[in-house]
């Protein structure tokens, strides 16, 4: 079996990969709003902020961009990713759904196990 990946940010569980096939998890992120000048000053531009409510299920060999949700289409593929996400959050938690992970330490401990 291939390996999954599980992308964190901030201790938020948001995308799991896993061959072509990506989801990505309810969250809020940053972006540059289209049509926004962009600058070489040294000065940033001012930042959109999205809330993706519902999961999003991404065919990356057939869209590179993220822009089709296609997890109707494949009910199968989204369960097998949201069962990757059920693994990774047991093991190293999830702030946006609050779960506490297994495998956590606290920072800068090594286990005694």
């Amino acid at each position: 079996m291939k390996p999954y990946f599980a992308y964190y940010n901030t201790n938020e569980l948001q995308a799991v990969i896993y061959g072509k096939w990506k989801l990505v998890f309810p969250h809020t992120y940053r972006t540059i709003p289209s049509g926004t000048e962009l600058r070489n000053d040294g000065i940033p531009v001012k930042y959109s902020y999205i809330k993706l409510e519902t999961p999003l299920l991404f065919d990356l060999s057939l869209d590179k961009g993220e822009t089709t949700d296609v997890s109707a289409q494949y009910p199968e593929i989204l369960a097998q990713l949201n069962g990757f996400a059920d693994q990774a959050r047991t093991d190293m938690g999830d702030k946006l759904t609050g779960i506490e992970g297994t495998g956590n330490r606290k920072a800068g401990r090594i286990s005694q196990e």
